[in-house]
């Protein structure tokens, strides 16, 4: 995937680490949730679209 090898870096969860907090039940991958933020935006999809298009890509 083109996207994720040119922006991998930018989105390392250590870089999110500070907005965390260290108590409780672990969240998300940041990283991942700002990947699928920037996929949706690239490929325009509305946020109801995005799960279904998300499922259909996995299945390839």
């Amino acid at each position: 995937m083109l996207i994720r090898d040119r922006l991998d870096a930018l989105f390392e969860d250590e870089v999110f680490a500070d907005l965390f907090s260290v108590d409780g039940r672990p969240g998300l991958s940041p990283g991942q949730l700002a990947m699928v933020s920037v996929v949706q935006f690239a490929e325009n999809f509305s946020d109801r679209a995005a799960p279904n298009a998300a499922t259909w890509t996995g299945a390839r």
